[in-house]
């Protein structure tokens, strides 16, 4: 008799030996009807317990990169997963974020914390602000800086800066807290 799906046959001329010649398939492998040995599960499946059928993708948000793995790892904050059976997570882009683990989405900096944050690829939080913006510590809000707007002096191409690190363009220039007139 062929042994049941989630054994396999213990029989060493490989035939099946019936029901007490078949042994139970550890967690992490699997096998189908009939079968003479257990298959691993692969990189992005899964199987928890022993005598498992069949291994089970690892679901959006999680993955598995080794064989024989009885569970799925949550991606890490930064990180995300939009498909099931995954073996690897994916980095958020730039100027998105995931701050949770599991995340099978990131979040976009500017719809969750304001206009002009950003941040680098693979970030679980915004803490900077993107190019053409500048860090305005007092309000911690992110200004827009060029032309037409009260900070056109600034040269706001580069992001990730503040009042104190951002460059003055040629023609402007910065007042000093240290020298100051009364």
């Amino acid at each position: 008799t062929p042994c049941q799906a989630g054994k396999y046959s213990t029989n060493d001329e490989g035939e099946n030996a019936g029901a007490g010649g078949c042994d139970v398939c550890p967690a992490g492998t699997s096998s189908s009807y009939g079968q003479f040995e257990c298959t691993a599960c692969s990189p992005g499946r899964y199987a928890t317990s022993e005598e498992s059928s069949m291994c089970t993708d690892c679901e959006a948000g999680k993955f598995q990169a080794s064989l024989n793995a009885t569970l799925c790892v949550p991606c890490a904050p930064g990180y995300l997963q939009v498909a099931a059976g995954q073996a690897v997570c994916m980095l958020c882009p730039a100027n998105e974020f995931s701050d949770e683990p599991g995340a099978y989405f990131c979040k976009n900096c500017e719809a969750e914390i304001g206009e002009g944050f950003g941040s680098g690829p693979g970030s679980a939080d915004c803490v900077v602000c993107q190019a053409n913006y500048w860090y305005q510590t007092s309000t911690k809000t992110c200004v827009g800086c060029g032309i037409g707007t009260d900070f056109e002096g600034f040269d706001c191409t580069v992001g990730a800066t503040t009042t104190v690190t951002t460059q003055v363009k040629k023609g402007y220039w910065r007042r000093s807290e240290e020298h100051t007139s009364e």
